[in-house]
């Protein structure tokens, strides 16, 4: 039993490895995916036809195969664009932000949505969300989102369901999962924004970022994504890796968060402004 487990996980991975390579390279051979994935190539054929069977890859006869190949023309495959859409939300200072992406990751309509976030309740926040998806899905002519992810600036429970708390919104405990999936009958995923920049770029560049990976976002608020031995590390309440708020000064200047000597509160974009302007 364990031996099963042991090779549908491996199998899983390899999958996962054939994916994401034609994501980031769009049109592939047999041959190049083989040298994308370090895989064997009975491996990736096998894979390959388990794929094209279950329609998530499609054949490019007509592809001409970079470099110059005797025997028989190369027969590439690519990500059927079809296959699965998914819907990404992003909440920012002021601002709410949906984007619609096919299987193969290309954005097929992006939506912003400008308001006072400070002021924003946790109900007005769901209705913003909901109308922003329905309205980015209408346009994208996408009946049916197969997932739904969405970044906030703030703390985020360990499950990825609930918006605990965010410094540029009113609404606590927001409880965006449960809304979104009742509203459009897919998984939904919440987690904090810098986390997910972390988690991005190991997709991006796993040579690079595949293990132990930390990304600061310097903006109007600061924060930290930190990816350990190619695992996300958040913590109970995603706050785990909360740079912007780690204490720099004792009873120093005032952050957003309402504590006093957060490093945000020194190199936050509104800190170093208030203290050009010489304000208290």
């Amino acid at each position: 039993m364990q031996l099963k487990a042991g090779s549908d996980l491996v199998r899983r991975q390899n999958r996962s490895l054939v994916i994401a390579a034609l994501r980031r390279d769009g049109v592939l051979s047999r041959t190049e995916l083989t040298a994308a994935t370090a895989l064997s190539p009975s491996t990736v054929s096998a894979i390959a036809a388990d794929l094209m069977q279950e329609g998530v890859l499609v054949e490019q006869p007509a592809f001409a195969a970079t470099g110059i190949r005797r025997g028989r023309p190369q027969i590439a495959m690519a990500l059927d664009p079809a296959k699965a859409h998914v819907v990404s939300v992003e909440l920012t200072h002021n601002q709410l932000s949906v984007g619609i992406s096919d299987y193969t990751g290309k954005a097929v309509n992006e939506l912003d949505d400008r308001f006072s976030t400070a002021s924003c309740s946790g109900e007005e926040l769901l209705q913003r969300c909901s109308g922003l998806i329905r309205l980015a899905l209408a346009n994208a002519r996408v009946m049916q989102p197969d997932s739904i992810v969405m970044a906030v600036q703030g703390r985020t429970d360990a499950e990825g369901h609930d918006l605990l708390w965010s410094p540029i919104a009113a609404g606590r405990n927001v409880h965006l999962s449960a809304y979104l999936t009742s509203e459009f009958g897919c998984p939904v995923k919440v987690a904090n924004d810098c986390s997910m920049i972390a988690v991005a770029l190991r997709w991006l560049e796993p040579e690079r970022y595949g293990r132990d990976c930390l990304a600061v976002l310097l903006s109007h608020g600061i924060g930290m994504g930190l990816s350990l031995n190619g695992q996300l590390f958040a913590g109970r309440s995603s706050s785990a890796a909360e740079f912007g708020h780690m204490l720099y000064k004792h009873n120093g200047a005032l952050c957003r968060c309402g504590s006093r000597g957060c490093i945000e509160a020194y190199a936050g974009d509104y800190a170093i402004w208030r203290s050009a302007h010489g304000l208290p």
